[in-house]
């Protein structure tokens, strides 16, 4: 008879508590916040991570050439268009003309669509020039204007030095969020990260 009460007293007592505790709702809602915080922060973050990548890409670009005009004693020049796109010149003695380089490793890099590009060299802003194949024809048209030869930005001498400049990349859809490449001229291209809006 006594067991018989104690497992009735054990069935009352375990269909009473068939429910959640309110800690055990607690911890489900503090997991199911942290997941969505995460998501949101790894969505709106992919812009930074876009810009931050090509960022790394442009500075680890202007530190080769760096290395390369003093290892091969050549200067090259670093030379944006308002296409977004950024490719190597190098000074040809012989015609005095820069020249878009032809190796590989510097061929012309388009940014991708929705990244936009600005300069600002010796503390002055520079008006990117409108890409064009204006260097096709020169050596046989002797009466071309000076303005028209391409010209870079900014120079990277075999001597070692390099112009003072900061390229900025923002987003074309949100100028708050910006990368900012740079140099004095004198330390190593840093990239610094702006978010102004968040």
């Amino acid at each position: 008879m006594q067991a018989r009460n104690a497992v009735q007293k054990f069935n009352i007592r375990s269909e009473s508590q068939q429910g959640f505790t309110l800690i055990e709702l607690m911890v489900v809602v503090v997991i199911i916040g942290v997941m969505a915080a995460l998501s949101t922060m790894s969505v709106g973050g992919n812009d930074m991570r876009r810009l931050q990548s090509e960022a790394n890409r442009l500075q680890q670009f202007i530190t080769l050439t760096q290395d390369e005009a003093i290892f091969r004693q050549k200067n090259f020049g670093l030379y944006l268009s308002s296409s977004n796109e950024y490719s190597l010149l190098t000074f040809d003695p012989q015609v005095h003309l820069w020249v878009i380089s032809e190796e590989e490793a510097f061929q012309a890099y388009p940014l991708p669509d929705g990244i936009d590009i600005d300069i600002l060299v010796d503390g002055e802003i520079q008006q990117l020039p409108i890409p064009e194949s204006v260097q096709e024809g020169w050596e046989d048209d002797k009466d071309f204007d000076i303005e028209e030869r391409l010209l870079p930005q900014i120079l990277m001498l075999a001597s070692g030095e390099v112009s003072p400049f900061e390229i900025e990349l923002t987003l074309s859809n949100d100028s708050l969020l910006s990368v900012l490449i740079s140099t004095d001229g004198f330390s190593a291209v840093t990239i610094e990260t702006h978010n102004d809006g968040r």
